[in-house]
């Protein structure tokens, strides 16, 4: 028999091509269909009640398989167990901020209501510990420096450019104690350096804003 394919994406497609090169009505003992199929054949008739089986071995007589019936049957579990796992890759990346859908949540789905409300309590849940997780982590990390405050950098902020605009415009008097400079070229540099200092307190406040608005 040969080796069974590890990755879910790579059996279902060996399972497909196998399907469409055998016909409807073939029919195949134990070992070949394993051989087929990758899967010793007597332990899945065993372990599923709803497997395809033509006729059911027993002491000397030989389990019977439909090709066509078995493979169709795999490919449909395959493929079912494939749509589940995106599905839940879909809700986890959801629930964690990674990404956005366009259609409803990944907890949209055809099964009944009852299902549906049940994975919607679960999403819930994990949610709310997803944020509880995600708070504490925060802490966690102000309090060890590797997150610096939100707060407590626009404060900062404010009260470094304050700081810098008083000591920009006391550079006038520091520099010409005397008062030598011309009249003009003293009011010259002095409105220069209130316009840089406007446009650092306009680019400051755009900053600003643009990170509140990203925090919502």
């Amino acid at each position: 028999m040969s080796r069974r394919p590890a990755d879910p994406i790579a059996r279902l497609a060996k399972l497909e091509a196998a399907r469409a090169a055998i016909d409807d009505t073939e029919t195949f003992n134990a070992r070949d269909m394993a051989t087929i199929a990758w899967r010793n054949m007597r332990e899945i008739v065993a372990a599923d009640q709803d497997f395809p089986v033509a006729v059911r071995g027993s002491e000397g007589v030989p389990f019977v398989f439909n090709g066509a019936a078995v493979l169709d049957y795999m490919i449909a579990k395959a493929r079912s167990v494939q749509a589940d796992r995106e599905r839940r890759t879909d809700r986890a990346t959801f629930l964690a901020g990674l990404g956005a859908q366009a259609g409803p949540s990944p907890s949209g789905n055809s099964k009944g209501s009852g299902s549906a409300a049940r994975e919607l309590m679960e999403d819930a849940k994990a949610l709310s510990a997803l944020i509880d997780v995600q708070a504490k982590l925060r802490a966690e990390k102000v309090a060890q420096g590797k997150l610096i405050d939100r707060a407590e950098t626009e404060d900062f902020l404010w009260r470094w450019l304050s700081g810098l605009q008083s000591s920009v415009l006391a550079i006038e008097g520091r520099i010409d104690k005397a008062g030598k400079i011309e009249p003009d070229i003293r009011t010259a540099v002095k409105d220069e350096l209130a316009a840089a200092l406007v446009e650092m307190r306009t680019e400051l406040e755009k900053r600003i804003e643009a990170w509140n608005a990203r925090a919502g």
